[in-house]
């Protein structure tokens, strides 16, 4: 066969074949001041390089330049920002078109991200100072149902576990009953939901459906909020997040607690990995499957301190979902659950308290990570909790759940 072979077009022509797009366009825009036409150069670019980031990144610049065409250069900012989520520059044009375009709360959510990112860039540190005394949340619209946490799931958040949480959630709370003097809690440390540190973010016990709630200051929690299962569902507020975080702080450690409880997944935040596979192997044991993954001493101590209080209709679901879990479940998948649940707990917590900078500031401190004000970027990205929080915070997904809860932010100028 004397026919010459066909060689496919390499990475190297792709590369070279988009220079010569966003250069010809650069001389469309700048030399000839032809910018309608360079923009209609990298569209046709994008249709042979659909997601190219630079092709993007340059139109998007391109719409920028003209007020009629701000939406449609936020549309693909945004999509720019999904191949790099810490781009700065990026993050700045969408607070700006979002600012002049009105929309407030889209403008918060950037100015807030970059803010995270540079503690010292000043355009970011004006708008978001204007935003924050603002109480969206409290003044718009007040949810009274935790329903809404079911559309910010974090993806890995899906499995056999969580239905076995949600047969074993009764009798793991009868298992371990309240007892506050553990914690070095008096009566007399009890709060009022009207008290004035807890007033301004009463409504986040309705929204997670938790309104019979008995509340008490923690002297020696620090930054910490935990349940208790006492005569009625207990929560301990620490001493320093009563007195030392603002009121977003607050709404965002508590709202986070708040989701984890209402599921019945605080015990995602008290036992790590391994505990937690101990835990599950309980689960199984009590049914007969005593050979799964994460069995020990651990899950012998469980199985005596449930087998007592697992109602028979439990133990009934339990033999059906056993199975399954001891044929699926492993380190890796129990892991990526219990990071999933933790994200969605963050998820909901960001989406009441709406600034992803004190937010993740919060998040560090209470994880007693020291976050200086250099360098930010690699931390986020090297910390699996603050880079899904932080792309989340970006996302289509927030800011339209916002939007529908009546919790976004309304303009500011």
């Amino acid at each position: 066969n004397d026919a010459a072979p066909v060689e496919a077009p390499s990475i190297e022509d792709d590369v070279s074949r988009v220079q010569r797009y966003l250069g010809l366009a650069d001389v469309y825009a700048h030399q000839l001041g032809k910018v309608e036409e360079a923009q209609r150069i990298l569209r046709r670019a994008l249709e042979y390089h659909p997601g190219e980031p630079k092709l993007i990144r340059r139109l998007a610049d391109l719409l920028a330049l003209n007020r009629a065409s701000y939406p449609e250069a936020a549309k693909f900012y945004s999509l720019a920002l999904q191949n790099d989520p810490f781009e700065q520059s990026i993050l700045r044009m969408l607070g700006r078109i979002a600012g002049h375009l009105q929309v407030s709360d889209r403008a918060y959510g950037y100015y807030s991200a970059l803010l995270a990112l540079n503690p010292k860039d000043t355009e970011a540190a004006n708008f978001v100072r204007h935003c924050r005394p603002e109480k969206p949340w409290v003044l718009n619209r007040q949810v009274r149902s935790a329903s809404w946490t079911e559309y910010l799931k974090h993806p890995k958040h899906e499995g056999i576990m969580g239905e076995m949480i949600e047969v074993m959630r009764p009798a793991l709370r009868q298992a371990q009953p309240g007892d506050l003097s553990r914690w070095g809690i008096q009566a007399s440390e009890r709060l009022s939901l009207i008290h004035p540190k807890l007033l301004s973010i009463r409504f986040l016990f309705d929204a997670f459906g938790l309104d019979t709630v008995d509340t008490y200051l923690w002297q020696d929690g620090g930054l910490s909020c935990r349940f208790e299962e006492c005569t009625r569902p207990t929560l301990l507020v620490g001493g320093d997040l009563l007195a030392q975080c603002t009121d977003r702080e607050k709404s965002f450690l508590l709202a986070r607690m708040n989701y984890l409880y209402a599921k019945g997944y605080e015990i995602c935040e008290k036992l790590d990995t391994r505990a937690l596979a101990a835990l599950f192997a309980s689960f199984c044991a009590l049914v007969g499957f005593d050979d799964v993954y994460g069995a020990n001493a651990e899950t012998e101590a469980w199985k005596a301190l449930l087998e007592d209080h697992i109602s028979a209709e439990a133990k009934e679901s339990l033999r059906a979902l056993a199975p399954i879990y001891a044929g699926a479940v492993d380190e890796e998948m129990l892991q990526d659950w219990r990071q999933g649940v933790l994200a969605s707990a963050d998820r909901a917590a960001l989406l009441v308290s709406c600034d992803i900078d004190e937010a993740l500031d919060t998040l560090f401190r209470y994880r007693n990570i020291r976050l200086g004000s250099m360098g930010r970027e690699k931390v986020f990205a090297n910390y699996g909790p603050a880079k899904e929080l932080f792309r989340f915070a970006l996302s289509e997904e927030y800011f339209t759940l916002r939007e529908r809860l009546g919790w976004n932010l309304r303009p500011q100028y």
